[in-house]
């Protein structure tokens, strides 16, 4: 299973900071994550040249993650470094896709998906901070191909079995005991 690290700093649907700078959990995935996930989106206290910095300090893949909205934005991430960008709730261009995980906001945007492309089911809404109502189980049963459980992973307990991935990001520390 791949680890995703998620340094994020803030999130606008946790209360508080995280109690840990941006480098300290830059620092934490580097050590115990196989991809480092640099939020780039200001709501979440990211920035594009978050990605270049996190690309200076390791030979680890690097996932911008943001919703980027726009083609250009992808392309300029991977310029700066990104080994992998996320993209929200669209399609990328296809000489994009090998570079993205894309993240549906709902199950039925999975069904348009062309085969092989890396898939994360985030089980927050990334409008209000709820709980979605679909789950990651049924997400499974949507798509075969590669799946990344992200979201409300607290405990180890947490993580699917079947999952290819996890991305964890509030409880990063979580790592530590994997």
């Amino acid at each position: 299973m791949i680890k995703i690290g998620d340094t994020k700093i803030r999130s606008p649907f946790i209360a508080g900071p995280t109690k840990y700078s941006w480098r300290d959990r830059l620092e934490l995935a580097i050590k115990h994550a196989d991809i480092i996930a640099i939020q780039t989106h200001g709501k979440w206290a990211g920035s594009h040249n978050l990605v270049k910095l996190a690309k200076e300090e390791t030979d680890k893949p690097i996932l911008a993650k943001g919703i980027h909205w726009k083609d250009k934005e992808i392309g300029d991430l991977l310029y700066l470094g990104a080994d992998y960008v996320l993209v929200v709730g669209r399609m990328p261009p296809s000489k994009f896709l090998d570079r993205c995980m894309l993240e549906p906001t709902c199950l039925k945007e999975i069904e348009d998906y062309p085969k092989g492309v890396k898939v994360v089911w985030n089980a927050r809404n990334i409008v209000n901070g709820w709980p979605k109502k679909e789950t990651f189980e049924e997400a499974i049963e949507k798509w075969d191909g590669w799946l990344c459980q992200a979201s409300m992973i607290k405990r180890i307990e947490d993580i699917h079995s079947s999952a290819d991935a996890i991305m964890i990001g509030e409880c990063l520390e979580l790592l530590r005991e994997m």
